[in-house]
């Protein structure tokens, strides 16, 4: 392939680029969620019923086109989370306890049931995990994408 221009061949790299990073995206959300469901399964509260907020706050971004690529990011979005009730034996009851952010951080570290940072269990700790399997392998995951849509990488 021949170009005729720095920005022809920009435009070839990106346009090559943007479903490289999605793929990867894409794998990195599958890890994150994988772990959190086995988080989930492994304890079974007693004080309070699961709303399965954290596990629906998980999201992938839409690509952002940067100055030599693109950026993705896979998070949760406190913004989703609402403690400010709690559920037990199917009757709804004000939550003086945890905010989003916290119920988020403890789970990233295996914390269940964050109210006042009292911590009914601990189990598989979300992000530690999830980073463990994604550093083993993310620079060879994105060369690999990037090698199947036609840029090689050496």
């Amino acid at each position: 392939m021949t170009f005729s221009s720095t920005k022809e061949l920009t435009s070839y790299l990106l346009s090559k680029m943007q479903p490289a990073i999605s793929t990867v995206e894409e794998e990195i959300y599958q890890v994150i969620d994988k772990i959190l469901a086995q988080w989930y399964g492994e304890y079974d509260p007693v004080l309070y019923e699961r709303t399965r907020q954290l596990f629906h706050s998980l999201v992938k971004s839409e690509l952002v086109p940067t100055t030599n690529g693109y950026q993705a990011e896979v998070y949760f979005d406190a913004s989703k989370l609402d403690y400010s009730f709690k559920y037990l034996h199917g009757q709804k009851y004000p939550n003086h306890g945890a905010s989003g952010e916290d119920v988020i951080q403890a789970a990233m570290h295996g914390g269940h049931g964050a109210a006042g940072w009292n911590i009914a269990a601990t189990t598989t700790p979300i992000w530690d995990k999830s980073m463990e399997i994604i550093h083993a392998k993310i620079y060879d995951r994105i060369k690999q994408a990037l090698s199947s849509e036609g840029i090689s990488i050496k």
